[in-house]
């Protein structure tokens, strides 16, 4: 018989849990951060906005749980100089 528990922990490890909905706050990130650590095992990254990375990172500090963010998006018409910008603001949180 298969170990569901080990499978559930596994299966937790490969997921992300993502909040990237245009009324997204703090107390939403802090939730969604919460989410992530279970006692079956951690999942593998969160998805939010670049506002929020800082925040995350402090949040989920020592977890190794990956943070995953998006620039020009979700329309993608920005223009490059502001993407970079974007970027740049992103890694550096």
């Amino acid at each position: 018989m298969t170990d569901l528990k080990a499978v559930a922990g596994k299966a937790i490890g490969l997921l992300d849990l993502t909040n990237l909905n245009d009324d997204c706050t703090p107390e939403d990130i802090v939730s969604l951060c919460a989410r992530a650590q279970t006692p079956h095992g951690n999942t593998a990254a969160i998805c939010i906005w670049k506002e929020f990375v800082a925040q995350s990172k402090d949040l989920l500090n020592g977890s190794g749980i990956r943070i995953a963010t998006v620039v020009n998006f979700p329309n993608g018409g920005t223009d490059i100089e502001a993407v970079t910008g974007e970027v740049e603001a992103a890694l550096a949180s």
